[in-house]
């Protein structure tokens, strides 16, 4: 089952360190603990799209859709925006549940 999702990350901070989310950023994770990845093919995807990857400026926005695949018998716990590292994941950013 395709699931798209509307998203949408601002910068609210003042400093040098700007975020760069990219679509390996994003996780969707399931009520049966599923985390998954948004899918890079999709047979219809929604537009506009998150872009791949995008650095926000300060007291900026990007907003767009990413769409995830999951088992019908799945249902959505929650979405997360996780930090990208050098060798995997880091932190959970922000949660929407």
């Amino acid at each position: 089952m395709w699931v798209p999702t509307d998203v949408k990350i601002c910068n609210a901070t003042t400093g040098d360190s700007l975020p760069t989310p990219s679509w390996s950023s994003w996780q969707l994770k399931t009520t049966d603990d599923y985390q998954l990845q948004p899918a890079d093919i999709t047979p219809e995807p929604r537009q506009p799209a998150l872009p791949y990857s995008a650095t926000i400026l300060p007291n900026d926005c990007v907003r767009g859709w990413l769409t995830f695949e999951i088992d019908k018998g799945s249902r959505i716990k929650e979405i997360r925006l996780i930090e990208d590292q050098l060798f995997g994941p880091g932190p959970a950013i922000a949660i929407w549940g």
